[in-house]
């Protein structure tokens, strides 16, 4: 009976799985993991995704419980040539393998949790976290599409600061509550049951269309992000950002006979 709007752990791992491999074309990657339920919840799927599934190879786990992890670390980054790293963790162990991958000078692809996501930890990361991937669940704010738009602004205006995905989430965690419990006649466990699974297909929340599986799970695949000057943007508005960068320039240089 339980019901989640946020999307599972395994889908995070899918999602950097597939990301790594055929979206940034990393074929070997060097894994970091913590020693959680987190970990265990992500690293199966992950390892499922990027290797069974796609042939990609992890050239060794690194466990972050274990003493002197740093020397095996800079061992495999310095004799394999790895351009890759998937760092699975809470944010204080993600901070400390950015402290750990900037002290030795590494200049690959960083992908991590979602867990990095914290204001206070990027901020404490500084360079360490720029070009940092994540997964996260689907929310863009600078969206000018509703219902987006005027949480945004009714959010902004009461908080006096944007919204993050974690309040995305609860708003429509709250709707969702609303509505099954409007539909639900009466207000019964069985009821309230079938009104979450067959009742609010059609709401649209600020994270997208709520529709739940078997599981009660919501199906929603988690979208990656990066951080850029110490902000959490999407990857793919990124890209299109750069890309329009790079186009203005050209043409710059071409008017001026550059």
């Amino acid at each position: 009976f339980f019901f989640r709007i946020y999307p599972s752990d395994e889908l995070e791992g899918h999602t950097a799985g597939r990301f790594l491999y055929e979206r940034l074309g990393q074929t070997r990657v060097l894994l970091f993991a913590g020693d959680t339920e987190y970990t265990r919840g992500i690293e199966p799927e992950f390892l499922k995704q990027y290797q069974e599934a796609l042939g990609g190879t992890v050239v060794d786990r690194i466990e972050l419980e274990n003493e002197g992890w740093q020397q095996r670390a800079a061992a495999v980054l310095t004799g394999d040539g790895v351009t890759a790293v998937y760092a699975i963790g809470y944010a204080e162990e993600i901070l400390e393998v950015l402290r750990f991958l900037r002290d030795n000078r590494y200049e690959g692809r960083v992908v991590t949790t979602s867990a990095f996501y914290s204001t206070r930890v990027i901020r404490e990361a500084g360079e360490a976290a720029e070009g940092v991937l994540l997964p996260l669940p689907p929310f863009d704010r600078t969206s000018e599409k509703e219902p987006v738009l005027s949480f945004v602004n009714r959010y902004m205006d009461t908080y006096q600061r944007a919204p993050d995905v974690f309040a995305a989430h609860g708003y429509d965690a709250m709707w969702v509550s609303i509505l099954a419990m409007t539909i639900a006649k009466p207000p019964e466990i069985s009821e309230i049951y079938k009104a979450l699974h067959y009742g609010v297909t059609d709401y649209m929340g600020v994270t997208g269309p709520i529709l739940f599986d078997d599981y009660g799970d919501v199906k929603h695949y988690p979208k990656m992000f990066i951080v850029k000057d110490g902000q959490v943007l999407s990857f793919q508005r990124h890209l299109e950002t750069e890309r329009k960068r790079i186009v203005n320039q050209v043409q710059d240089l071409l008017s001026s006979g550059g």
